[in-house]
């Protein structure tokens, strides 16, 4: 999937939920989702501390949130899954 200005724009100005129902659908389509990596993945903190792993729908999503030199990379839904599940089994 490839995101245009335009359409990044538009997306961002969207509420939350809605920008997580767009999320959603985009990754059920394509199978696939986004997050940034530098020798480990990229992990936030919420707005109440929680850490978080923040993943994107396209690469130009997660390209605008990429900090000290974090390149986007992209992972299978399935393949991200099984991974995530082993290292926290």
């Amino acid at each position: 999937m490839k995101v245009n200005p335009k359409q990044m724009e538009a997306m961002l100005a969207l509420p939350d939920i809605k920008r997580f129902e767009h999320f959603i659908k985009i990754i059920a389509d394509w199978q696939e989702v986004w997050g940034l990596y530098q020798g480990g993945w990229a992990l936030a903190a919420a707005d109440d501390g929680t850490t978080v792993f923040p993943l994107w729908p396209a690469k130009e999503y997660a390209q605008v949130c990429a900090v000290n030199s974090r390149t986007a990379l992209r992972r299978q839904i399935g393949e991200l899954v099984v991974t995530w599940i082993r290292r926290h089994e």
